[in-house]
């Protein structure tokens, strides 16, 4: 059921918009600058919107691994993008692709990152990371993204029940 752009998920209660992948025009950046971004283990949580990132990347690789695919891995960047996105949509109330900086691919750009391509997933209303990832693991065009075979790195962010994951081939 469609709901002023938002599908909501069944009985868990989590509202989704659409998602986005876009194959981008980007070239690598350096496998050296790249890896000094990179956070293998997820960074200490204090905010009031913290949420288990050991187990976000956790269910995203159980899922991907479980196709075939390679695990991906935080990046900082990405993860602040994330995480800014999920307070823009909280403030706003709003599920959205685009917030004050554009959509991802200008908002990926704008990081000075190099990218070939990216995929978003936002979301609302889901108090945990089982909850958001079973509701995207509903919807063919979330998984799609989670399952988007060139993507290496990925990020996160939460405020309020705004969900974001960022996935980025870079």
């Amino acid at each position: 059921m469609h709901v002023h752009g938002w599908l909501a998920a069944g009985t868990i209660g989590a509202r989704l918009a659409l998602s986005l992948y876009i194959p981008g025009p980007g070239l690598p950046e350096s496998s050296q600058a790249a890896a000094a971004a990179v956070i293998r283990t997820p960074l200490a949580t204090s905010a009031p919107n913290d949420f288990d990132q050991r187990r976000m990347l956790a269910l995203v690789n159980s899922v991907r691994e479980s196709h075939g695919l390679p695990p991906v891995v935080y990046h900082d960047k990405l993860m602040q993008l994330a995480q800014d996105h999920a307070v823009y949509q909280s403030t706003n109330h709003v599920v959205t692709h685009v917030d004050t900086s554009g959509p991802i691919g200008d908002r990926v750009s704008q990081l000075g990152l190099r990218w070939t391509v990216i995929a978003e997933n936002v979301g609302g209303g889901a108090a945990t990371e089982d909850a958001i990832m079973a509701a995207w693991a509903a919807s063919p065009p979330h998984m799609a993204n989670i399952l988007q075979p060139n993507v290496n790195y990925m990020g996160i962010g939460v405020s309020h029940g705004y969900w974001v994951q960022d996935f980025a081939a870079l």
